[in-house]
């Protein structure tokens, strides 16, 4: 396989917890190294020039007890196709952060464990105080005799040196960023400052105009402030008559709620009528069946006497018959 260029970051980090989760500061460094790869983008820009960038997070302290001593790998990947995609993985999948967890002093891997070499080694390297330093470190570095090799290991003491270093490399980059970004602000609020004049000076010409304009205004409210008084003295001669209203309809109301007693009193005595009609028929029906039985009429005709005399379909006439028969 072709070797391409790989744009790699380490590291170490003192706390797991600095304030901020680790992986989103991971994150932005990747995408802050994969456009630096690009000085400015325009029409023309080879984006086919860019190339994976790594970011590597190994971190000493505050590491949750379930977490310790693991790695962690996140990268880009495609998550879903609605049609066949035959993109190549290296032309989307152009940053990895890796976030190595120790946690712990001592680390009680064993060799059969998914990365115990590399966590054995950060193990030794990320807590250089302990007294099998250069023990460990031998196993993976050979100092064949090399003695500036080997004095310039022996003077890592510990790990705040090597962050402190680094940091101070990092913190002067930091500071000739700002510096640079400040003298840009500079120049750009300059140039802002410029145009503010300007658009105070428009702005001046305009507050004169408005002036004039409130002159005028402060008159046609006056004028409106004499048409308001007259319409609230309209009003008030209006609220005088929704008064009266009202208690015009109060009286309505009190009006037809008496007449809705009435009503449901004449319903009442609808509903004892229909009643009395209900009983009068069924005795009508029961004595002319009953009277008919006596004097020996067949079924047939006291059934159809019965649809005839009031009005009843043949099986309400039997149903009739069946009950008092």
């Amino acid at each position: 396989m072709a070797w391409r260029k790989r744009n790699i970051d380490i590291e170490p980090q003192k706390t797991y917890k600095p304030g901020y989760p680790i992986e989103k500061r991971g994150i932005y460094y990747l995408a802050r190294r994969l456009s630096s790869q690009l000085s400015l983008a325009l029409e023309g820009t080879d984006y086919s020039q860019l190339t994976k960038c790594y970011s590597i997070w190994i971190c000493r302290d505050d590491v949750p007890p379930k977490e310790r001593y693991s790695i962690s790998f996140y990268e880009m990947a495609n998550t879903k196709n609605t049609a066949p995609n035959s993109i190549a993985k290296e032309n989307y999948d152009l940053m990895t952060l890796v976030v190595i967890k120790l946690g712990n002093e001592v680390y009680n891997g064993g060799k059969e464990d998914d990365g115990y070499e590399l966590l054995h080694f950060l193990n030794a390297i990320m807590y250089p105080h302990k007294e099998d330093f250069m023990a460990t470190v031998t196993e993976y570095i050979d100092y064949p005799e090399n003695t500036d090799l080997w004095k310039g290991v022996t003077q890592v003491s510990s790990l705040e040196q090597v962050i402190f270093e680094g940091a101070i490399d990092d913190a002067l980059k930091f500071v000739e960023r700002e510096t640079r970004e400040v003298r840009e602000a500079l120049y750009r609020e300059k140039e802002e400052a410029e145009r503010e004049k300007e658009k105070i000076s428009r702005e001046k010409e305009e507050v004169s105009r408005e002036k004039e304009e409130v002159s005028r205004e402060k008159e046609e409210v006056s004028r409106e402030k004499e048409e308001i008084n007259r319409e609230r003295e309209e009003v008030e001669r209006k609220k005088e008559e929704i008064n009266r209203e009202r208690e015009e309809v109060n009286r309505v109301r009190e009006e037809v709620c008496q007449v809705r007693e009435e009503v449901c009193q004449a319903r009442e005595e609808v509903c004892q009528a229909r009643e009395e009609v209900c009983q009068a028929r069924e005795e009508g029906i029961q004595a002319i069946i009953l009277d008919n039985l006596e004097e020996q009429v067949p079924k047939e005709r006291i059934v159809l006497k019965l649809q005839k005399h009031f009005n009843l379909t043949k099986e309400k006439a039997e149903h009739y018959y069946k009950k008092y028969a």
